[in-house]
């Protein structure tokens, strides 16, 4: 069976084996945590799953003998990782980093001998995930142990370019997130107005609006439903005098500036 290893078990890496433990995927899993006692305790919920878990100061001679080498630290925290095991660098399997921020130029000072592949994902309702988004360094449109591994568990998306991945990293990385806050302020007012009682009747709404995005013409469709005077074209328009439109855009646009930065940082670090 293919041997996989996590170093670091955070919320992204959990969702990921709670995916692959749903397909029981036939692989031995080696996890890598700080925090052993709390690694001991989630993994209980990954019974189908072939286990050895090893606290981050151990022997680094299993991840050395491991297929796939998935990174799902914290970005600033990798070039700690290598100066305490500098020996990673002689690592010669796949590494898939879920890194926001590095690029492969960084990945490959630090992984000499390594395939290299970036990938991203977000954790979305009752910890389903998006796609997954991948780029390789080698060229290659796919990579049979990433199919074997990731196709059972969600659908899969190759970037054509690194550009590409980082620009899809914004929208997949941070932005559920940065959505669901702008959303938090409707849905109090929503439930507190008694408009719509629960949260599940919330979920139906966004699901409406979902509905009306993935239509091509959705402008069009938007202005269909605008009674004029109505109360759609109020909300709106009370929207565009207070130039939320244009916020939302810039938000996507600090977020791409804050990218370059942690890349740049990282990059840069010895």
């Amino acid at each position: 069976m293919t041997n996989i290893t996590f170093i670091g078990v955070g919320i992204l890496a959990q969702s990921l084996l709670s995916a692959l433990n749903r397909v029981q995927v036939p692989a031995h899993f080696l996890l890598i945590a700080k925090d052993f006692e709390k690694l001991s305790k989630n993994s209980a919920g990954w019974p189908n799953l072939h286990l050895k878990l090893l606290q981050a100061s151990s022997d680094i001679s299993l991840i050395l003998k491991s297929d796939i080498l998935i990174l799902t630290v914290k970005p600033a925290q990798i070039h700690d990782i290598f100066s305490k095991f500098p020996e990673l660098s002689t690592f010669k399997g796949t590494v898939i980093s879920f890194l926001a921020g590095i690029d492969s130029k960084t990945l490959s000072t630090l992984f000499l001998n390594a395939t290299i592949s970036r990938a991203m994902t977000s954790i979305g309702i009752q910890n389903a995930l998006t796609p997954l988004l991948f780029w390789l360094k080698d060229g290659d449109q796919k990579n049979t142990l990433i199919e074997e591994l990731f196709s059972s568990i969600g659908p899969i998306i190759y970037a054509k370019n690194e550009l590409e991945l980082d620009r899809d990293v914004l929208l997949y990385g941070c932005m559920p997130a940065v959505l669901a806050t702008l959303l938090q302020p409707f849905k109090e007012k929503f439930i507190e107005g008694n408009l719509l009682a629960t949260s599940e009747g919330f979920h139906l709404l966004i699901l409406s609006a979902m509905e009306i995005l993935k239509n091509n013409d959705y402008k069009n469709v938007i202005k269909k439903v605008q009674t004029p005077g109505g109360v759609t074209q109020a909300a709106i328009e009370h929207l565009e005098s207070k130039n939320v439109f244009q916020e939302l855009s810039s938000s996507i646009e600090a977020a791409g500036i804050r990218a370059k930065e942690i890349s740049l940082s990282n990059s840069i670090k010895k």
